[in-house]
């Protein structure tokens, strides 16, 4: 038999562990939005630039 306290702690680091790889994965994806975002607003000023520049 698993003891109570065992238990609690072996779910806390379950939890723990799905956490950090959701978390990790989460960062991951706004840094991923956040480039793709600063790319396309690269474009969008260079694109004004040339109307600018007719």
């Amino acid at each position: 038999m698993v003891s109570p306290a065992a238990e609690t702690t072996y779910y806390l680091w379950l939890a723990a562990g799905a956490f950090a790889l959701l978390g990790g994965g989460y960062i991951a994806l706004l840094v991923q939005r956040w480039r793709a975002l600063q790319v396309a607003l690269a474009g969008l000023q260079a694109s004004e630039q040339q109307e600018v520049g007719r």
